[in-house]
């Protein structure tokens, strides 16, 4: 566990997090160092000291903030053998409050990406740079990537905080957890438009039927099922539109984590005069599912389908 603050803050910034990692006995290394910014510490800062500590340690890295305190073990990352773990705030912004870098050529190739994005762009938030490493890479190699559950992020004085592995010294908003307040609001939409989310759809299939009507399929509570469930249901609603289209001539599969995520992707389905069906990973669909689907439209819905229609 490595971790590293401002020199002029002093060493009292850091007590609860020493005594947590003297207490559960697990190896560390503080370091005060030198910024110039004052108390804070910029991008540039944290990425050049992890890279230095990934150089001079041979074990894997789990960087935290110096103002946390772990009640727990933090061994998921290590037991997984990922290459790189990040916490992943409001379903898609990368927070760099704890980070892991494994010890393989890809978990290198990302800090050393990331280090080069904190150099070249000084002023930019943290967990923005991270995340555009993140893309940078994963479009490059395979990065073998954890996104940490929300009890490695509990904040102080909040109820999950009793039974959380690493729990934050912030006010008790998950908003402290995310983007600098300072970090500039305009570039975020931008950000937000280049990753697949609730309103856009993950997939686009046009089928051979000589009609203008297209159907939304929302996979919904994805974030609490496997890859592999969500895989396999991916290719069986793809393979339904295949077999038989049900006379629609456009298919659009969208991926949706949480309840609100599915209610804006079924707005948007809505406004665009889609049919709705909506499913979770590991249901089971009938081999013409389209063709009911479209029989449902027709007003003849039977029992075991869930469509929407305005």
């Amino acid at each position: 566990v490595v971790s590293c603050h401002a020199r002029t803050i002093g060493d009292l910034h850091i007590y609860h997090l020493r005594r947590s990692l003297e207490r559960l006995g697990l190896a560390f290394e503080i370091v005060a160092i030198d910024s110039g910014s004052g108390d804070r510490r910029k991008a540039a800062d944290r990425a050049d000291f992890v890279t230095r500590m990934w150089q001079r340690h041979k074990q894997p890295l789990l960087f935290v903030e110096p103002d946390v305190m772990l009640q727990a073990v933090p061994d998921l990352p290590e037991l997984t053998g990922c290459d790189f773990a990040v916490h992943k705030w409001n379903g898609w912004e990368m927070s760099a409050r704890t980070l892991y870098f494994g010890r393989s050529k890809a978990a290198e190739t990302m800090l050393r990406t990331w280090s080069e994005l904190a150099r070249t762009f000084p002023d930019v938030w943290d967990g923005y740079l991270i995340d555009q490493a993140w893309s940078a890479v994963t479009s490059q190699i395979a990065l073998d990537t954890v996104w940490l559950p929300r009890s490695y992020h509990a904040v102080a004085g909040q109820l999950a905080a009793r039974s959380a592995v690493v729990v934050h010294n912030l006010k008790p908003t998950s908003g402290d957890l995310g983007p600098d307040p300072d970090f500039a609001t305009m570039v975020r939409p931008a950000r937000r438009a280049g990753r697949v989310g609730a309103s856009d759809a993950l997939l686009v299939l046009c089928s051979g039927a000589n009609s203008d009507k297209a159907v939304t399929v929302i996979l919904r509570e994805v974030d609490g099922r496997s890859a592999r469930e969500t895989a396999d249901s991916i290719d069986a609603v793809t393979r339904a539109f295949v077999a038989d289209c049900g006379g629609f001539g456009r298919l659009e599969l969208s991926l949706c984590s949480w309840q609100p995520e599915a209610r804006i992707a079924r707005e948007a389905a809505f406004l665009a005069d889609n049919m709705v069906f909506e499913v979770v990973p590991g249901q089971h669909l009938p081999e013409n599912l389209f063709r009911t689907i479209a029989a449902a439209e027709a007003g003849r819905r039977p029992d075991n389908v869930e469509t929407y229609r305005r």
